[in-house]
């Protein structure tokens, strides 16, 4: 009976040292939940409706991306309530291997920034913090308003 216990208690902790809650509203309603969890199927629909897309690349089974993922999760409320025609979305590569197949996704987490304006995506490159995100959103959408692209943070992935 002991064992049994034993391997229950040890079978859970490992359930929640390895799963982290995903996104209630996988079809990304604006509210709660601002991150859209998104695959092949709704990728191209969901980003066309929003004028700018942030996309996180990520894997539960990476530490890192288990780190940042409180984070990404308050910037997605951050951005819903100060940036009205950006979304938010976020793609599980084990799941999605195509869509982190097409974008060239190696390292993760990975996040994109897709406009209406440019086919590439312009890669994130700063510090992850919801400050330092919302102040490079807040620049990109800016620049792109003006027509203008800021050529330190674009990258091609190609």
């Amino acid at each position: 009976m002991r064992y049994i216990l034993g391997c229950l208690v040890k079978a859970l902790f490992f359930v929640t040292l390895f799963i982290t809650p995903t996104v209630s509203n996988p079809e990304g309603a604006k509210g709660e939940d601002a991150v859209v969890s998104l695959n092949i199927d709704n990728f191209k629909k969901k980003l066309s409706q929003s004028d700018y897309f942030i996309v996180e690349f990520f894997s539960l089974k990476c530490p890192h991306c288990r780190e940042f993922a409180p984070v990404y999760e308050d910037l997605g409320a951050q951005i819903d309530k100060e940036f009205p025609n950006v979304g938010v979305g976020k793609v599980d590569v084990d799941i999605e291997n195509q869509l982190a197949h097409e974008y060239h996704i190696t390292r993760i987490p990975k996040l994109m920034f897709f406009t209406r304006q440019n086919p590439e995506p312009i890669i994130f490159q700063g510090d992850r913090t919801t400050e330092a995100l919302l102040s490079w959103i807040q620049q990109e959408v800016d620049s792109l308003q003006n027509g203008l692209f800021l050529q330190l943070s674009h990258k091609k992935i190609f």
